[in-house]
């Protein structure tokens, strides 16, 4: 997305309401909480840590938005036995879902002097960057999450290092018998394995978050707010594989500070290849995890979506005013556990550069606790506000 241009029409978005009156609206809206017994626990610690540190969904590195991992790998002694594998897959990795992110990054360009080289050299500048996750509207209720183990038919990983179907079988035409292999079987079939190197990879997809709707409905929030710098709108999926690696010496050399020691030495041309060769992959196993679904009914001859737990447009509308606010406050950070009931006086009192108060002091007082840290934040960084009715533009 480019810089925009002077003559931009800010139009603030007339399908979103204000907060107030979404509220009402919510409940005549599909949206439902998940049944108490498969509430989604997120607060459960994972018996066997990441090897590998994990980024988090806030980093930033030259003039690229880097978004957190999306793959996190285990590797521990213990699952090298089926049946701790298979319990491991079972009770944790296949209930957790991923982490999907909402994250708005804002830049621009701005030309400054080098007194060094004399020079007048361009430096990118990040005006707010802002994460939601939604990890907490996943649910396991109402057929909203579902495991699938790999046809003999699928063509995937199946402890080789290249995709192939079962022995007899051909896309969907069956030309041999053989039993399909559930993930107890499959655990086993790794585990058995006399390989060194061999990785489990358990896939965990999101199904039916319309990113599209979001992201155009997201630019005109941030664009409502007078901003004419560059916006990247993105929706990353953090740990979305979780990969089990055989505890070998070369496993953990591939995954260390030597493997940048390889890169620097360009003697990754040589080890990549007989690592691909070497390494024996099982990729047999997928946990689901559905934000919404069609639902037919023939009888009636008449289609609707159904969420698990809210829809885009209620999700977008309940963070209308927190989105703009931090837009214009120039925040860095997670806000998901931001109060989303932000008032239309704060956005428009920084539209105009300040807040005075709602009169509420309950309202206020959580406005200026919020306020008060993006603003301790932004000095701790060095960030001024600017002037908010017109602002982010390329100098």
């Amino acid at each position: 997305m480019h810089t925009t241009p002077d003559d931009y029409n800010y139009d603030d978005m007339p399908e979103l309401p204000s907060y107030s009156d979404s509220e009402a609206a919510a409940a005549s809206s599909s949206v439902r909480q998940p049944a108490d017994s498969e509430t989604i626990n997120t607060t459960v610690t994972d018996p066997y840590a990441s090897v590998l540190p994990d980024v988090g969904g806030l980093h930033t590195s030259g003039n690229k938005v880097q978004n957190g991992n999306e793959t996190s790998i285990r590797m521990e002694e213990c699952l090298t036995d089926f049946v701790e594998l298979d319990n491991y897959i079972t009770n944790y990795i296949s209930r957790i879902p991923p982490n999907p992110l909402a994250r708005i990054v804002g830049t621009h360009q701005e030309t400054r002097y080098n007194a060094s080289n004399k020079k007048h050299e361009k430096e990118r500048v990040i005006d707010f960057d802002i994460s939601f996750s939604m990890q907490q509207y996943l649910t396991r209720a109402n057929g909203m999450w579902q495991t699938y183990t790999a046809d003999n038919s699928d063509k995937v990983h199946r402890g080789s290092w290249r995709k192939t179907r079962a022995k007899g079988y051909r896309q969907d035409i069956e030309v041999g018998e053989g039993e399909m292999p559930d993930l107890h079987a499959w655990c086993r079939d790794y585990c058995s394995s006399k390989s060194s190197l061999k990785m489990f990879r358990i896939q965990r997809q999101l199904i039916g978050l319309d990113t599209g709707y979001l992201h155009n409905n997201i630019e005109r929030l941030v664009r409502s707010t007078h901003y004419h710098g560059n916006l990247d709108i993105s929706f990353p999926l953090e740990h979305k594989n979780i990969d089990i690696y055989s505890p070998h010496w070369i496993n953990r050399a591939r995954i260390s500070w030597v493997r940048y020691l390889f890169y620097l030495t360009f003697l990754w041309i040589i080890t990549w290849p007989i690592l691909i060769f070497t390494t024996k992959w099982w990729t047999v196993y997928t946990v689901n995890w559905t934000w919404s679904r069609c639902v037919q009914n023939d009888e009636e001859q008449r289609a609707w979506k159904e969420y698990a737990v809210i829809s885009e447009k209620n999700w977008l509308q309940e963070r209308a005013n927190l989105i703009k606010s931090l837009v214009l406050e120039k925040y860095q950070g997670d806000a998901t556990q931001f109060a989303v009931n932000v008032p239309d006086s704060r956005v428009a009192e920084h539209m105009r550069g300040g807040f005075r108060g709602t009169g509420n002091a309950n309202v206020d007082s959580g406005v200026n606790f919020v306020q008060g840290g993006v603003g301790l934040w932004n000095a701790v960084q060095g960030r001024s506000t600017g002037d908010p009715r017109n602002w982010g533009s390329d100098s």
